[in-house]
Protein backbone atom coordinates (compact mmCIF):
# COMPACT_ATOMS: atom_id res chain seq x y z
CA UNK A 1 0.00 0.00 0.00
CA UNK A 2 1.46 3.17 -0.79
CA UNK A 3 1.25 6.48 1.31
CA UNK A 4 0.15 9.93 0.01
CA UNK A 5 2.79 12.42 -0.03
CA UNK A 6 0.84 15.70 1.97
CA UNK A 7 0.57 18.84 0.13
CA UNK A 8 1.89 22.14 1.42
CA UNK A 9 0.80 25.57 0.75
CA UNK A 10 3.00 28.59 1.73
CA UNK A 11 2.13 32.16 1.73
CA UNK A 12 3.33 35.42 3.83
CA UNK A 13 2.07 38.94 4.44
CA UNK A 14 2.59 41.49 7.34
CA UNK A 15 1.62 42.06 10.65
CA UNK A 16 2.23 45.18 12.75
CA UNK A 17 2.75 44.15 16.60
CA UNK A 18 1.01 46.13 19.05
CA UNK A 19 4.11 46.16 22.03
CA UNK A 20 6.14 48.42 19.09
CA UNK A 21 4.18 49.07 16.36
CA UNK A 22 6.77 47.60 14.21
CA UNK A 23 5.66 45.62 10.97
CA UNK A 24 6.70 42.07 10.52
CA UNK A 25 7.05 39.49 7.90
CA UNK A 26 4.66 36.45 8.61
CA UNK A 27 5.52 33.12 6.86
CA UNK A 28 2.38 30.72 6.75
CA UNK A 29 2.67 27.15 6.34
CA UNK A 30 -0.47 24.65 6.12
CA UNK A 31 -0.32 21.23 5.22
CA UNK A 32 -3.15 19.17 3.77
CA UNK A 33 -6.03 19.67 6.58
CA UNK A 34 -3.58 19.44 9.73
CA UNK A 35 -3.11 22.78 11.67
CA UNK A 36 -1.73 25.84 9.92
CA UNK A 37 1.52 27.24 11.50
CA UNK A 38 2.71 30.78 10.90
CA UNK A 39 6.62 31.81 11.46
CA UNK A 40 7.34 35.53 11.79
CA UNK A 41 10.31 36.97 10.57
CA UNK A 42 12.26 39.75 13.04
CA UNK A 43 13.58 42.77 11.51
CA UNK A 44 16.73 42.74 14.10
CA UNK A 45 18.37 39.42 13.73
CA UNK A 46 20.91 39.62 10.44
CA UNK A 47 23.00 36.85 10.96
CA UNK A 48 22.11 35.37 7.44
CA UNK A 49 21.85 38.76 5.71
CA UNK A 50 18.04 38.27 6.34
CA UNK A 51 15.74 38.97 8.73
CA UNK A 52 15.25 35.51 10.27
CA UNK A 53 13.28 34.03 13.11
CA UNK A 54 14.23 33.84 16.88
CA UNK A 55 15.32 30.40 16.41
CA UNK A 56 16.62 28.71 12.93
CA UNK A 57 14.20 26.09 13.90
CA UNK A 58 10.73 26.23 14.52
CA UNK A 59 8.81 23.01 16.24
CA UNK A 60 5.47 21.89 14.85
CA UNK A 61 2.68 21.53 17.57
CA UNK A 62 -0.71 19.78 17.13
CA UNK A 63 -4.27 21.60 18.67
CA UNK A 64 -3.49 18.83 21.66
CA UNK A 65 0.12 19.97 22.00
CA UNK A 66 1.82 17.11 20.57
CA UNK A 67 5.29 17.42 18.88
CA UNK A 68 4.32 16.98 14.58
CA UNK A 69 7.61 17.84 13.63
CA UNK A 70 10.10 21.03 12.57
CA UNK A 71 10.31 23.71 10.01
CA UNK A 72 13.74 25.10 9.51
CA UNK A 73 15.43 28.14 7.79
CA UNK A 74 18.19 28.83 6.71
CA UNK A 75 20.80 31.12 4.24
CA UNK A 76 22.46 29.09 1.43
CA UNK A 77 26.03 30.26 1.94
CA UNK A 78 26.02 31.31 -1.97
CA UNK A 79 23.03 33.56 -2.01
CA UNK A 80 20.75 35.84 -0.09
CA UNK A 81 17.87 33.48 -0.70
CA UNK A 82 16.11 32.15 2.73
CA UNK A 83 15.41 28.51 2.23
CA UNK A 84 12.78 26.37 3.79
CA UNK A 85 12.53 22.54 4.87
CA UNK A 86 9.91 20.57 6.36
CA UNK A 87 9.52 17.41 8.73
CA UNK A 88 6.28 16.40 10.09
CA UNK A 89 5.34 12.93 10.79
CA UNK A 90 2.29 11.00 12.94
CA UNK A 91 4.23 8.01 14.54
CA UNK A 92 5.67 5.36 12.00
CA UNK A 93 5.36 7.24 9.03
CA UNK A 94 7.84 10.52 8.06
CA UNK A 95 6.97 13.14 5.76
CA UNK A 96 9.95 15.63 4.94
CA UNK A 97 10.50 18.10 2.01
CA UNK A 98 13.79 19.65 -0.01
CA UNK A 99 14.89 22.42 0.50
CA UNK A 100 12.69 25.23 -0.87
CA UNK A 101 13.28 28.97 -2.50
CA UNK A 102 11.16 31.59 -0.53
CA UNK A 103 13.01 34.09 -2.31
CA UNK A 104 9.72 34.70 -4.61
CA UNK A 105 8.15 35.43 -1.31
CA UNK A 106 10.42 36.99 0.90
CA UNK A 107 12.88 39.78 0.02
CA UNK A 108 16.45 39.83 1.07
CA UNK A 109 15.53 42.59 3.94
CA UNK A 110 12.86 40.01 5.40
CA UNK A 111 10.08 42.10 3.78
CA UNK A 112 6.73 40.62 2.27
CA UNK A 113 7.14 40.40 -1.53
CA UNK A 114 3.45 39.79 -1.43
CA UNK A 115 3.94 37.01 -5.00
CA UNK A 116 0.77 34.83 -4.46
CA UNK A 117 1.15 31.00 -2.78
CA UNK A 118 3.65 28.34 -3.07
CA UNK A 119 2.34 24.67 -3.43
CA UNK A 120 5.04 22.01 -2.89
CA UNK A 121 4.99 17.74 -1.76
CA UNK A 122 6.11 16.53 1.29
CA UNK A 123 7.86 13.29 0.38
CA UNK A 124 6.90 9.86 3.21
CA UNK A 125 9.67 7.74 4.41
CA UNK A 126 9.33 4.70 6.50
CA UNK A 127 12.34 2.87 7.61
CA UNK A 128 10.71 1.76 11.09
CA UNK A 129 9.75 -2.14 11.35
CA UNK A 130 6.43 -3.24 12.25
CA UNK A 131 6.13 -5.33 15.99
CA UNK A 132 3.16 -6.84 17.49
CA UNK A 133 1.86 -5.52 20.49
CA UNK A 134 -0.96 -8.24 21.08
CA UNK A 135 -3.07 -11.72 19.51
CA UNK A 136 -5.53 -12.81 21.60
CA UNK A 137 -8.43 -15.11 21.62
CA UNK A 138 -11.44 -14.32 23.77
CA UNK A 139 -12.53 -17.42 24.92
CA UNK A 140 -9.65 -19.84 25.93
CA UNK A 141 -12.12 -23.16 26.60
CA UNK A 142 -13.56 -23.52 22.96
CA UNK A 143 -16.13 -26.49 22.83
CA UNK A 144 -18.99 -27.75 20.27
CA UNK A 145 -20.78 -25.36 18.03
CA UNK A 146 -18.45 -22.40 20.14
CA UNK A 147 -16.38 -19.86 17.91
CA UNK A 148 -14.01 -17.09 19.16
CA UNK A 149 -12.64 -13.56 17.86
CA UNK A 150 -8.95 -13.18 17.61
CA UNK A 151 -7.72 -9.54 17.85
CA UNK A 152 -4.02 -8.87 16.22
CA UNK A 153 -2.45 -5.87 17.58
CA UNK A 154 0.30 -3.75 15.98
CA UNK A 155 3.00 -0.93 16.55
CA UNK A 156 1.90 1.14 13.34
CA UNK A 157 -0.54 0.52 10.16
CA UNK A 158 0.31 -3.41 8.56
CA UNK A 159 -0.85 -4.58 5.44
CA UNK A 160 -3.27 -7.99 5.44
CA UNK A 161 -0.81 -10.60 7.21
CA UNK A 162 -2.96 -13.45 6.33
CA UNK A 163 -0.54 -15.37 4.97
CA UNK A 164 2.16 -14.72 7.55
CA UNK A 165 -0.71 -17.23 10.15
CA UNK A 166 0.57 -20.12 11.70
CA UNK A 167 -2.08 -22.44 13.07
CA UNK A 168 -0.25 -24.98 13.05
CA UNK A 169 -0.61 -25.42 16.67
CA UNK A 170 -4.63 -23.99 16.10
CA UNK A 171 -6.34 -26.74 16.10
CA UNK A 172 -8.87 -24.94 14.32
CA UNK A 173 -9.37 -22.30 11.17
CA UNK A 174 -9.39 -18.70 11.02
CA UNK A 175 -11.22 -16.58 9.13
CA UNK A 176 -10.67 -13.59 6.48
CA UNK A 177 -8.76 -10.85 8.27
CA UNK A 178 -10.60 -6.96 8.79
CA UNK A 179 -9.38 -3.74 10.41
CA UNK A 180 -11.47 -0.75 11.20
CA UNK A 181 -8.81 1.25 11.78
CA UNK A 182 -6.18 1.12 8.80
CA UNK A 183 -4.22 -0.98 9.74
CA UNK A 184 -2.82 -1.05 13.46
CA UNK A 185 -5.97 -3.70 15.00
CA UNK A 186 -6.94 -6.89 12.89
CA UNK A 187 -9.89 -9.38 14.02
CA UNK A 188 -11.09 -12.53 12.45
CA UNK A 189 -13.00 -15.59 13.45
CA UNK A 190 -11.84 -18.75 14.72
CA UNK A 191 -13.66 -22.06 14.32
CA UNK A 192 -12.23 -25.01 16.30
CA UNK A 193 -11.76 -28.64 14.37
CA UNK A 194 -14.51 -30.47 15.55
CA UNK A 195 -13.88 -33.98 17.37
CA UNK A 196 -10.76 -32.60 19.33
CA UNK A 197 -9.43 -32.31 22.08
CA UNK A 198 -6.19 -30.33 22.56
CA UNK A 199 -4.72 -28.24 25.56
CA UNK A 200 -2.19 -25.26 25.19
CA UNK A 201 -3.29 -24.39 21.53
CA UNK A 202 -1.75 -21.06 20.38
CA UNK A 203 -2.16 -19.12 17.18
CA UNK A 204 1.26 -17.84 15.72
CA UNK A 205 2.16 -14.90 12.97
CA UNK A 206 5.57 -14.56 11.38
CA UNK A 207 6.29 -11.15 11.93
CA UNK A 208 9.07 -11.36 9.18
CA UNK A 209 6.19 -12.07 6.44
CA UNK A 210 4.13 -9.00 8.19
CA UNK A 211 4.44 -5.68 6.22
CA UNK A 212 3.84 -1.94 6.74
CA UNK A 213 2.64 0.32 5.15
CA UNK A 214 5.84 1.16 3.02
CA UNK A 215 6.73 -2.52 2.80
CA UNK A 216 8.66 -2.63 5.68
CA UNK A 217 9.25 -6.17 6.95
CA UNK A 218 8.12 -6.92 10.70
CA UNK A 219 10.44 -8.40 14.12
CA UNK A 220 9.62 -9.56 17.02
CA UNK A 221 9.40 -7.40 20.87
CA UNK A 222 13.38 -8.21 20.85
CA UNK A 223 14.23 -7.54 17.25
CA UNK A 224 14.19 -10.87 16.09
CA UNK A 225 12.31 -13.22 13.54
CA UNK A 226 10.47 -15.34 16.16
CA UNK A 227 6.77 -15.97 15.57
CA UNK A 228 4.55 -14.41 18.06
CA UNK A 229 2.54 -16.59 19.95
CA UNK A 230 -1.19 -15.68 21.49
CA UNK A 231 -2.31 -16.44 24.58
CA UNK A 232 -3.45 -20.29 25.25
CA UNK A 233 -6.13 -21.95 24.65
CA UNK A 234 -8.19 -25.61 24.58
CA UNK A 235 -10.38 -26.85 22.40
CA UNK A 236 -12.68 -29.36 23.53
CA UNK A 237 -14.82 -30.78 20.42
CA UNK A 238 -15.50 -34.34 20.75
CA UNK A 239 -18.95 -35.29 21.09
CA UNK A 240 -19.78 -38.35 23.44
CA UNK A 241 -20.78 -41.62 20.83
CA UNK A 242 -20.83 -44.98 22.03
CA UNK A 243 -17.84 -47.18 22.22
CA UNK A 244 -18.06 -50.14 18.85
CA UNK A 245 -17.22 -52.79 21.79
CA UNK A 246 -17.48 -53.48 25.85
CA UNK A 247 -21.47 -53.56 25.32
CA UNK A 248 -22.51 -57.15 26.91
CA UNK A 249 -26.25 -58.09 28.34
CA UNK A 250 -25.94 -61.10 31.01
CA UNK A 251 -29.56 -62.40 30.06
CA UNK A 252 -31.15 -61.96 26.57
CA UNK A 253 -34.32 -64.09 27.69
CA UNK A 254 -36.42 -62.48 30.32
CA UNK A 255 -39.02 -64.25 32.21
CA UNK A 256 -41.75 -63.07 34.25
CA UNK A 257 -40.32 -61.02 37.27
CA UNK A 258 -36.51 -61.73 35.86
CA UNK A 259 -33.95 -58.65 35.19
CA UNK A 260 -31.17 -58.51 33.00
CA UNK A 261 -27.58 -56.90 34.11
CA UNK A 262 -26.53 -54.51 30.97
CA UNK A 263 -22.96 -52.49 30.25
CA UNK A 264 -22.89 -49.88 28.03
CA UNK A 265 -19.34 -48.07 27.30
CA UNK A 266 -19.17 -44.69 25.58
CA UNK A 267 -15.93 -43.53 23.38
CA UNK A 268 -15.43 -40.87 26.35
CA UNK A 269 -16.48 -40.28 29.74
CA UNK A 270 -19.35 -39.11 29.76
CA UNK A 271 -21.78 -37.80 32.91
CA UNK A 272 -25.97 -37.01 33.14
CA UNK A 273 -26.81 -40.77 31.37
CA UNK A 274 -29.79 -41.87 33.43
CA UNK A 275 -32.38 -44.00 32.85
CA UNK A 276 -34.17 -41.67 30.56
CA UNK A 277 -31.61 -41.75 28.20
CA UNK A 278 -32.10 -46.02 27.73
CA UNK A 279 -34.39 -46.00 24.86
CA UNK A 280 -35.97 -50.03 25.14
CA UNK A 281 -38.89 -50.96 22.45
CA UNK A 282 -42.60 -50.28 23.80
CA UNK A 283 -43.95 -53.25 26.01
CA UNK A 284 -40.81 -55.10 26.42
CA UNK A 285 -39.26 -53.87 29.80
CA UNK A 286 -38.36 -50.78 31.80
CA UNK A 287 -34.82 -49.41 33.12
CA UNK A 288 -34.91 -49.54 37.19
CA UNK A 289 -31.25 -48.57 37.61
CA UNK A 290 -28.29 -46.54 36.13
CA UNK A 291 -25.23 -46.45 37.84
CA UNK A 292 -21.80 -45.32 36.74
CA UNK A 293 -18.96 -47.62 36.81
CA UNK A 294 -15.76 -46.33 39.15
CA UNK A 295 -17.22 -42.32 38.41
CA UNK A 296 -14.77 -40.00 38.91
CA UNK A 297 -15.17 -37.06 40.98
CA UNK A 298 -17.40 -35.46 38.65
CA UNK A 299 -19.47 -38.29 38.10
CA UNK A 300 -18.32 -39.52 35.05
CA UNK A 301 -17.25 -42.72 33.38
CA UNK A 302 -17.13 -43.92 30.05
CA UNK A 303 -18.63 -47.51 31.36
CA UNK A 304 -22.25 -47.85 32.67
CA UNK A 305 -24.46 -50.51 34.58
CA UNK A 306 -27.81 -50.65 33.39
CA UNK A 307 -30.51 -53.41 35.47
CA UNK A 308 -33.66 -53.95 33.10
CA UNK A 309 -36.59 -55.18 34.69
CA UNK A 310 -38.94 -57.65 32.49
CA UNK A 311 -42.69 -56.06 31.95
CA UNK A 312 -45.86 -56.98 34.31
CA UNK A 313 -47.42 -60.45 33.72
CA UNK A 314 -49.74 -58.22 31.05
CA UNK A 315 -47.17 -58.00 28.73
CA UNK A 316 -46.58 -59.49 25.81
CA UNK A 317 -43.79 -61.90 24.36
CA UNK A 318 -41.38 -60.63 21.91
CA UNK A 319 -38.15 -61.17 20.70
CA UNK A 320 -35.19 -58.95 19.55
CA UNK A 321 -35.87 -56.47 21.31
CA UNK A 322 -32.79 -53.59 21.19
CA UNK A 323 -31.24 -51.53 23.68
CA UNK A 324 -30.33 -48.08 22.61
CA UNK A 325 -28.93 -44.64 23.70
CA UNK A 326 -30.38 -41.33 23.72
CA UNK A 327 -26.65 -38.98 23.50
CA UNK A 328 -28.62 -36.02 23.25
CA UNK A 329 -29.14 -36.96 27.20
CA UNK A 330 -25.21 -37.27 28.09
CA UNK A 331 -22.18 -35.07 28.12
CA UNK A 332 -18.69 -35.29 27.95
CA UNK A 333 -16.81 -33.61 31.15
CA UNK A 334 -16.05 -30.39 28.65
CA UNK A 335 -20.04 -30.47 28.57
CA UNK A 336 -20.37 -31.41 24.79
CA UNK A 337 -23.76 -32.86 24.49
CA UNK A 338 -23.96 -36.56 22.48
CA UNK A 339 -26.39 -36.63 18.88
CA UNK A 340 -28.98 -38.61 17.88
CA UNK A 341 -30.10 -41.94 19.28
CA UNK A 342 -27.72 -45.06 18.59
CA UNK A 343 -28.43 -48.64 19.13
CA UNK A 344 -25.57 -50.67 21.15
CA UNK A 345 -26.13 -53.37 19.13
CA UNK A 346 -27.74 -55.39 22.00
CA UNK A 347 -30.99 -57.18 21.99
CA UNK A 348 -33.35 -59.43 24.30
CA UNK A 349 -36.46 -61.33 24.12
CA UNK A 350 -39.41 -61.68 26.91
CA UNK A 351 -41.18 -64.83 27.37
CA UNK A 352 -43.77 -64.09 29.99
CA UNK A 353 -46.14 -67.55 29.26
CA UNK A 354 -45.98 -70.39 31.63
CA UNK A 355 -45.31 -73.74 30.40
CA UNK A 356 -47.60 -76.29 30.69
CA UNK A 357 -47.95 -80.08 30.51
CA UNK A 358 -50.03 -80.85 26.93
CA UNK A 359 -49.64 -85.05 27.00
CA UNK A 360 -48.69 -87.93 28.78
CA UNK A 361 -48.55 -91.38 27.16
CA UNK A 362 -47.53 -95.08 27.92
CA UNK A 363 -45.66 -96.64 25.39
CA UNK A 364 -45.84 -100.77 26.16
CA UNK A 365 -43.73 -103.09 24.29
CA UNK A 366 -44.44 -104.52 21.04
CA UNK A 367 -47.53 -106.47 20.37
CA UNK A 368 -48.82 -105.25 23.74
CA UNK A 369 -52.88 -104.75 23.89
CA UNK A 370 -53.69 -104.06 27.55
CA UNK A 371 -52.61 -101.78 29.88
CA UNK A 372 -51.56 -103.78 32.48
CA UNK A 373 -48.20 -104.21 33.97
CA UNK A 374 -46.80 -107.19 34.94
CA UNK A 375 -44.14 -108.71 37.19
CA UNK A 376 -40.51 -107.78 35.49
CA UNK A 377 -42.05 -105.50 33.05
CA UNK A 378 -41.30 -101.94 32.16
CA UNK A 379 -43.26 -99.13 30.17
CA UNK A 380 -41.89 -95.65 28.70
CA UNK A 381 -43.82 -92.80 29.87
CA UNK A 382 -43.44 -89.97 27.58
CA UNK A 383 -44.39 -86.35 29.09
CA UNK A 384 -45.14 -83.30 26.40
CA UNK A 385 -44.90 -80.12 27.74
CA UNK A 386 -45.74 -76.80 25.72
CA UNK A 387 -42.19 -75.56 25.44
CA UNK A 388 -38.72 -76.56 26.05
CA UNK A 389 -38.40 -77.27 29.88
CA UNK A 390 -35.31 -77.71 32.50
CA UNK A 391 -35.29 -78.95 35.97
CA UNK A 392 -37.56 -81.88 35.36
CA UNK A 393 -36.90 -84.41 37.37
CA UNK A 394 -38.09 -87.50 39.95
CA UNK A 395 -38.64 -85.21 42.66
CA UNK A 396 -41.76 -83.49 40.26
CA UNK A 397 -43.01 -86.80 39.80
CA UNK A 398 -45.37 -88.23 42.32
CA UNK A 399 -47.72 -92.23 42.10
CA UNK A 400 -50.76 -91.53 42.97
CA UNK A 401 -50.93 -95.16 45.08
CA UNK A 402 -47.32 -95.02 46.02
CA UNK A 403 -45.08 -98.14 45.73
CA UNK A 404 -48.10 -100.14 44.61
CA UNK A 405 -47.88 -98.16 41.55
CA UNK A 406 -44.23 -98.94 40.52
CA UNK A 407 -41.25 -96.97 40.15
CA UNK A 408 -39.94 -94.43 37.41
CA UNK A 409 -36.36 -93.71 36.44
CA UNK A 410 -35.24 -90.43 36.32
CA UNK A 411 -36.61 -87.93 33.13
CA UNK A 412 -34.39 -87.87 30.18
CA UNK A 413 -34.79 -84.90 27.47
CA UNK A 414 -35.16 -86.64 24.29
CA UNK A 415 -33.94 -83.55 22.32
CA UNK A 416 -35.11 -79.87 22.42
CA UNK A 417 -36.22 -80.18 25.72
CA UNK A 418 -40.16 -80.16 25.30
CA UNK A 419 -40.56 -84.10 25.42
CA UNK A 420 -39.07 -85.94 28.27
CA UNK A 421 -38.99 -89.75 28.71
CA UNK A 422 -38.95 -91.81 31.96
CA UNK A 423 -39.11 -95.50 32.33
CA UNK A 424 -42.05 -97.11 34.31
CA UNK A 425 -41.00 -100.68 36.06
CA UNK A 426 -43.91 -103.09 37.89
CA UNK A 427 -43.76 -103.37 41.61
CA UNK A 428 -42.54 -106.21 43.64
CA UNK A 429 -44.36 -109.58 43.57
CA UNK A 430 -47.99 -109.84 45.01
CA UNK A 431 -49.25 -106.72 43.90
CA UNK A 432 -52.57 -106.07 41.99
CA UNK A 433 -53.77 -102.48 41.56
CA UNK A 434 -56.03 -100.07 38.91
CA UNK A 435 -56.00 -97.39 37.47
CA UNK A 436 -53.24 -95.81 38.61
CA UNK A 437 -52.03 -92.37 37.94
CA UNK A 438 -48.99 -89.86 38.39
CA UNK A 439 -49.18 -86.16 39.41
CA UNK A 440 -46.16 -83.57 37.94
CA UNK A 441 -45.57 -80.50 40.03
CA UNK A 442 -45.10 -77.71 37.31
CA UNK A 443 -44.33 -75.10 39.81
CA UNK A 444 -40.59 -76.64 39.58
CA UNK A 445 -39.76 -76.50 36.10
CA UNK A 446 -39.22 -73.80 34.13
CA UNK A 447 -39.07 -72.92 30.82
CA UNK A 448 -35.61 -71.54 28.53
CA UNK A 449 -36.81 -68.06 29.86
CA UNK A 450 -37.36 -69.12 33.24
CA UNK A 451 -40.58 -69.41 33.58
CA UNK A 452 -41.83 -71.66 36.34
CA UNK A 453 -45.36 -73.82 35.74
CA UNK A 454 -48.18 -73.81 37.85
CA UNK A 455 -49.63 -76.13 40.33
CA UNK A 456 -49.35 -79.76 40.43
CA UNK A 457 -51.85 -81.59 37.75
CA UNK A 458 -52.31 -84.84 36.94
CA UNK A 459 -50.05 -86.82 34.23
CA UNK A 460 -53.83 -88.14 32.59
CA UNK A 461 -52.65 -91.72 32.04
CA UNK A 462 -54.28 -95.11 33.68
CA UNK A 463 -52.63 -97.88 33.75
CA UNK A 464 -52.94 -101.46 35.85
CA UNK A 465 -51.11 -103.25 37.57
CA UNK A 466 -50.73 -107.42 38.16
CA UNK A 467 -47.99 -108.80 39.48
CA UNK A 468 -49.18 -111.90 40.68
CA UNK A 469 -47.96 -114.95 38.69
CA UNK A 470 -44.91 -115.66 36.74
CA UNK A 471 -42.13 -113.21 35.55
CA UNK A 472 -42.31 -112.31 32.44
CA UNK A 473 -39.76 -114.33 30.21
CA UNK A 474 -37.11 -111.19 29.01
CA UNK A 475 -37.14 -111.94 25.27
CA UNK A 476 -40.80 -111.94 25.41
CA UNK A 477 -40.97 -108.34 27.10
CA UNK A 478 -37.91 -107.27 25.08
CA UNK A 479 -39.86 -104.66 24.04
CA UNK A 480 -41.27 -103.31 27.15
CA UNK A 481 -37.94 -102.35 28.22
CA UNK A 482 -36.26 -99.10 27.83
CA UNK A 483 -32.48 -99.14 26.92
CA UNK A 484 -30.13 -96.52 28.47
CA UNK A 485 -27.30 -96.60 26.79
CA UNK A 486 -23.70 -96.14 28.54
CA UNK A 487 -24.92 -98.09 31.76
CA UNK A 488 -26.41 -101.92 32.54
CA UNK A 489 -28.88 -101.15 34.93
CA UNK A 490 -31.32 -97.86 34.74
CA UNK A 491 -31.66 -96.03 37.58
CA UNK A 492 -35.31 -96.46 39.66
CA UNK A 493 -36.57 -94.61 42.20
CA UNK A 494 -39.34 -96.01 44.10
CA UNK A 495 -41.34 -93.31 45.01
CA UNK A 496 -42.85 -93.57 48.85
CA UNK A 497 -46.37 -92.13 50.13
CA UNK A 498 -45.21 -88.54 51.56
CA UNK A 499 -42.12 -88.18 50.26
CA UNK A 500 -43.45 -85.65 47.58
CA UNK A 501 -44.97 -82.33 49.00
CA UNK A 502 -47.31 -81.96 46.23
Amino acid sequence: MTIAPIKVRVWADTYTFESDGEERTVLHLQLDDWPEWSIYMLPDDHSFGYNTPLEPICWLYDSSDKLRGYAQLERAPHNEHLWLSLSVGDGATQWHSDSVDLGRMIAPDGGWRNMGDMFFDMLPTDTVRPKPRSITIDDEHLQVDETATVTFVFSEKVANFQSAIDLSKAHGTLGSLTTVDGGITWTAPFTPTANTDAEKCVISVRMNEVRDLYGNPGTDLDGGNTPVNSNGYAVNTTRPSLATTGHTIDDNQLGMGQTAHVRIKFSVAVKGFDASDVILAPGSGSVRQVLASQPAADGSSDTWEVVLDAPGADGAASTNNPISVNLAGVSTRAGNAGQGTVATGLSYGVDLTRPTLLSTRISYGAGETDNILKLGETALVIFTFSEAVTNFDLDDLRMTKGPRSGTLSQPVSTGDGSVWIATLSAPAPGVTSSNNAMRVNLSDVHDLAGNAGEGVVLAGVRYDIDTFGERAHPAHHAGRHLAHRGRDHPRHLRLQPGRHRF
